[in-house]
């Protein structure tokens, strides 16, 4: 082997070997996603809540001593994938896209 072709031999693993340690990242242990979302909508409510009461105490409202704005949560809502797929009845492709179900209806925030 020549020179050349040895120092590029070696050049190429000391490059594979440093990408290799380059590539892991921290490992980083938490919450779930799920969680973090939970918390923070709920939360948010909350807080929604507290700052409207305040709003309007501050405007002094006529006629009541605790005023209530009704709030409303708006529909929790999931997509779905549908991965792309030929339609056996036309032969035609249909590529993928994301349908959305509602799993959770609106509703009026009453717990403040």
């Amino acid at each position: 082997m020549s020179n050349k072709t040895v120092g590029a031999f070696a050049a190429l693993t000391a490059l594979a070997l440093l990408t290799g340690c380059a590539s892991k990242g921290p490992t980083i242990v938490g919450p779930s996603i799920e969680e973090v979302y939970s918390g923070v909508t709920q939360q948010g409510a909350r807080d929604t809540v507290r700052l409207v009461r305040e709003g309007l105490q501050a405007q002094a409202a006529a006629g009541t001593s605790d005023p209530v704005i009704p709030i409303r949560q708006p529909e929790t809502v999931m997509p779905i994938w549908i991965p792309p797929y030929i339609d056996k009845a036309t032969g035609r492709r249909v590529d993928g896209h994301w349908q959305y179900a509602v799993i959770k209806e609106s509703q009026w925030q009453l717990d403040y």
